[in-house]
């Protein structure tokens, strides 16, 4: 007998076992057994049931595949104010109507992660310290020394929760923000770099994350970003950033469970200031790497008109 499933990568592109398995009435675990993995053809492995005193075996064909997660911090319109509905509503059309239907034609399954806000009952900003949840961090300052805004602060925060989500899920999340904008012809190769991260440099390099933003959020006109030859290694289909490179911007990227992990730790030692700051500087202290696509600058951009 010969059945088909579909298997999901688990950690860090890893098959999480046993998988579990139902037929008719009775629960089996399919256990791994030998095999090569060659892209996404079927796979043979060997079902037992659980029934201990059963020597019955199934062949079963598992179609392996990559199951990539997106969340998405957007503004909820329940906690706009009017004002803030004036820029942030049509963020969220936008979404609703073009982004998410797009990730979906590409196999990305998505979900909104309600943004955190300065107005949160279970946040309070001071000039010294941030406690968000129960968890005290400090108030950090920028590269010129000024306090962080407070806007600066949800923004990191909402972050660290999707951090701390992936942890929990146990698999890869892509992180966007509400401007982030594909260009149609780019959907393919994008969707390329995440495969090939997923299955060599995630495995390779744990705690790694895929950096996806192409164009700069303080050069006029949002510019392409460009990186000197000297910062970048080939691995693969992909280069691994030198530490001092430009990551400013957080509009789009990926993490596994362990570089969020990873992530998680830096954030609970250090102060709270702009989210690309700190990872810049986890990637600067050797807490985390970051690679990016060779054709990095057909990466997710900002929104032409919403960002």
């Amino acid at each position: 007998m010969v059945i088909y499933l579909s298997c999901v990568y688990g950690i860090d592109g890893n098959i999480v076992w046993p998988v579990r398995c139902v037929i008719g009435d009775s629960k089996f675990f399919v256990r791994q057994s030998g095999y090569l993995l060659d892209g996404n053809r079927p796979i043979s492995y060997v079902c037992t049931p659980n029934d201990l005193h059963s020597d019955s075996q199934l062949e079963i064909s598992m179609e392996c595949r990559i199951v990539i997660e997106a969340k998405i911090i957007a503004a909820s319109p329940k906690s706009l104010t009017e004002a803030q509905a004036k820029r942030f509503s049509p963020r969220n059309k936008y979404l609703a109507e073009e982004f998410i239907p797009q990730l979906k034609s590409l196999g990305i399954n998505s979900s909104l992660f309600d943004a955190i806000t300065p107005n949160d009952s279970d946040l309070k900003i001071t000039n010294d310290v941030v406690v968000h949840r129960g968890n005290l961090y400090k108030h950090g300052t920028n590269r010129q020394g000024d306090l962080s805004s407070n806007i600066q602060v949800v923004l990191t925060l909402g972050h660290l929760q999707l951090w701390k989500e992936c942890v929990a899920l146990g698999l890869p999340i892509l992180i966007f923000e509400d401007d982030v904008y594909l260009e149609s012809e780019d959907s393919n190769i994008v969707l390329s770099a995440v495969k090939e991260f997923l299955e060599t440099a995630a495995k390779e390099d744990s705690k790694s994350i895929l950096y996806l933003q192409s164009t700069c959020p303080w050069r006029p006109n949002k510019e392409l970003k460009h990186y000197d030859q000297q910062a970048l290694t080939k691995q693969n289909s992909l280069f691994r950033l030198a530490s001092w490179s430009d990551t400013s911007g957080t509009a789009a990227y990926l993490v596994t469970p362990t570089s969020a992990e990873c992530l998680v730790q830096y954030v609970s030692k250090t102060p709270l200031w702009a989210i690309d700051g700190m990872i810049h500087d986890a990637n600067k202290t050797g807490s985390i790497n970051i690679y990016i696509p060779v054709e990095y600058k057909r990466n997710f951009k900002l929104h032409p008109t919403l960002s």
